[in-house]
């Protein structure tokens, strides 16, 4: 990821970011999602780091049986695996650990807050993340609590295989809200994360990014 430059004054023991905001890291749903804003642009980079274009960027990294090959295009009908998300779920608990950039100034993980986002998984292989009006997520920085309100949808496709999941080429209008930073565009990542479904409960985790997120069916 591109090195940006930054700085923050404390007030209310919040950091107010002067240049950029860089690697605000939150759990989405299911998923980690990694929001760069360059504040004298204006810009979304990639979660590459790459400003401009496509927001999402592509996954290489071959896991499991989902393929080595970036990921991209139209996922197509789900397998027997994936079978099991096919429907509406809720997010009712959702953590991500700091690990680095700004987050490394977070004491501790993000949470979710209230009542989470509503993931829709249809059996073509595509979906749609719902954060509503505001689903809120708090972490702890310089002793005091820092929330980030996320709002708006991303739809999406997906793929499953071998206890892996990741997302397709995913295409937000979602917004993320922070005090004194204001808002900034909200993307998911594509980043494979291990999961199981047994049809009523969907796990999904990442020991290495310290992630886990449990799902339950509405439908």
């Amino acid at each position: 990821m591109q090195s940006q430059r930054w700085a923050w004054t404390h007030r209310h023991a919040v950091p107010m970011f002067v240049a950029s905001v860089v690697a605000v890291i939150i759990s989405g749903g299911a998923f980690t999602a990694i929001v760069v804003v360059d504040r004298d642009t204006g810009a979304s980079p990639h979660l590459d780091g790459q400003t401009g274009g496509d927001p999402t960027g592509a996954a290489t990294d071959p896991v499991g049986g989902l393929g080595d090959g970036p990921v991209t295009g139209a996922p197509g009908a789900v397998g027997d695996e994936a079978e099991c998300l096919v429907g509406s779920w809720r997010a009712v608990s959702v953590t991500q650990g700091s690990a680095g950039g700004i987050a490394s100034l977070l004491d501790g993980q993000m949470v979710l807050v209230g009542e989470g986002p509503v993931f829709d998984f249809h059996a073509d292989g595509t979906g749609r993340a719902d954060y509503g009006d505001a689903t809120i997520f708090e972490a702890q920085t310089l002793g005091d609590t820092v929330e980030m309100a996320v709002q708006g949808q991303i739809e999406f496709g997906f793929q499953a295989a071998d206890g892996q999941f990741r997302l397709v080429d995913p295409s937000s209008n979602a917004t993320a809200t922070m005090p004194l930073v204001g808002s900034f565009p909200y993307q998911l990542d594509t980043d494979p994360v291990s999961f199981t479904c047994d049809g009523q409960v969907a796990e999904f985790s990442d020991e290495d990014r310290q992630y886990a997120a449990r799902y339950e069916r509405l439908n």
